[in-house]
């Protein structure tokens, strides 16, 4: 009998399980037929949004929250390990941000001011779902390796130095429409290497990206994909910090190769959400916006490994003397 309470115990938990996740799919295909937009006083359904107006670029912006949502949904069927606990939190996350950012979206579908296009009822629910999700997935993520004070400062410190980098005086413009050549992204990586992927997409992607798309005033429109995936996309360095970092603080030939291939594959994941962005945007073809994207991330990006390899040793001893494990031992102490 103490052999069979266990197992009816784990049938009860996984009927549970799937039953709410088939109701958090109810709830997405509610969004469609709920309360999504209000234009000059009339409410819109999402139904009526993206069927009507599907030909339009901004239409798939729209899509974007739901698409997320849907995907880390699907995620929660399976089991649990580090990547999908990694991939439900930052879909759920990305979803959650992109539904505050509907209204503009909208206004730019339609060709109307941002001030006369408010989020609905539901979409308003529909985000803080979203919320709560990231935010109860991010328990799991962050159970082992939680946000420190230390974490904190240290992220805080790095994203301004990173903002005063991308200072017109700091950088050297290249392409009219807002590219230039500049070290900005170095404490970026830096930050994502010391903090991980998961923090450092949440710092990178949401605050850095954020505080940087209002700097830089090319409007809401351009966040999702050339500030929240283009920088967050950067912090993939994150997982390749174990074979870059060691306890001995020696500069090895596979530290070099992993730093390598981490700068290159974030600069080149940055590089091809801002040319999804130009397509989608400035209805550019996709080699036209690669082209384009490249003249100023490139060689941004060869200045950034230099850089990169020059504090490469002062790094792993920063790393040894003030690790995130000891800074979490020494607060909760």
């Amino acid at each position: 009998m103490l052999f069979v309470l266990p197992v009816e115990d784990l049938i009860l938990r996984k009927e549970i399980r799937i039953a709410v996740i088939l109701l958090l799919f109810v709830v997405l295909i509610a969004a469609f037929f709920g309360p999504f937009i209000s234009y000059n006083g009339v409410v819109y359904e999402a139904k009526d949004v993206l069927f009507n107006d599907f030909g339009s670029v901004f239409t798939y912006l729209i899509l974007l929250p739901f698409l997320f949502y849907f995907l880390a949904t699907l995620f929660l069927f399976f089991d649990k390990n580090k990547v999908i606990g990694y991939l439900i939190f930052i879909f759920y996350l990305i979803s959650a941000v992109m539904l505050f950012f509907i209204p503009y979206f909208y206004s730019s579908l339609i060709e109307v001011s941002e001030e006369k296009v408010s989020m609905g009822m539901y979409t308003i629910v529909f985000a803080v779902i979203s919320i709560v999700l990231a935010l109860y997935s991010s328990s799991y993520v962050f159970k082992s390796n939680p946000f420190t004070i230390s974490d904190i400062v240290e992220i805080a410190m790095m994203i301004a130095l990173s903002l005063v980098l991308d200072l017109a005086i700091f950088k050297f413009k290249i392409v009219p429409n807002g590219g230039s050549i500049s070290f900005a992204m170095v404490p970026l990586f830096i930050i994502a290497l010391r903090k991980g992927f998961i923090k450092g997409f949440i710092s990178l992607g949401v605050v850095y990206g954020l505080i940087d798309c209002i700097i830089d005033g090319y409007g809401f429109i351009t966040y999702p994909l050339d500030y929240l995936l283009g920088f967050g996309l950067l912090a993939i360095i994150g997982l390749f910090r174990k074979y870059i970092f060691n306890s001995q603080k020696k500069v090895t030939i596979r530290g070099c190769i992993f730093l390598f291939v981490g700068v290159l594959v974030g600069c080149a994941l940055r590089t091809l959400s801002s040319t999804l962005s130009g397509m989608l945007l400035y209805d550019m073809g996709f080699f036209e916006s690669m082209v384009y994207q490249l003249t100023y991330i490139g060689p941004s990006a060869i200045l950034v490994l230099v850089v990169m390899y020059v504090l490469y040793k002062p790094l792993l001893i920063i790393n040894v003397r003030y690790s995130t494990k000891k800074s979490a031992t020494a607060i909760n102490s």
